[in-house]
């Protein structure tokens, strides 16, 4: 079964979209808002990415630490970033996608995925998406504080 993880509240920026679009796709800024889960983020391939393009991130969750190798499906600047997890893995599926959107004189940011787990671990499914919903909830609130620190003004 599918289940859907971390549909995040939306943070509205004063900001033009371009910046949040820049400050979410610069890989030194993932640790800064999205832990204390993701550990480190690296490019695995070469060149600017770009759809095709795979990362590894290192997550640290229920105390132990898996490297999570996911590979961008669609970039579609300053609107859509998809990625779909690639290789071995806990889950079996782990989709997701950051959609940004001009409401107002803001920008809405939101965080949309699906997960699977293999095999037994399925069960886990929705209690981990639940666990997810709440995690992304926490990393919007710490978007939202890197946001205010780079003088790019947010309003929740």
């Amino acid at each position: 079964m599918v289940a859907p993880a971390a549909t995040a509240p939306t943070p509205s920026s004063s900001a033009m979209i371009e910046a949040v679009w820049a400050f979410v796709t610069s890989d030194g800024n993932d640790a800064n808002w999205r832990g204390p889960w993701l550990r480190s983020v690296r490019q695995l391939t070469d060149g600017p990415w770009g759809v095709g393009t795979r990362y590894e991130s290192l997550y640290r969750f229920f105390g132990r630490d898996e490297a999570v190798v996911v590979e961008l499906t669609e970039v579609d600047p300053p609107r859509r970033l998809a990625w779909r997890q690639v290789g071995a893995g806990s889950l079996a599926v782990n989709d997701g996608r950051y959609d940004l959107e001009l409401v107002g004189d803001g920008t809405r940011f939101t965080v949309t995925g699906t997960i699977a787990g293999r095999g037994v671990r399925q069960v886990l499914d929705a209690p981990f998406a639940r666990y997810l919903d709440r995690a992304g909830r926490r990393q919007h609130a710490q978007l939202a504080a890197a946001l205010r620190a780079g003088s790019v003004a947010i309003s929740e």
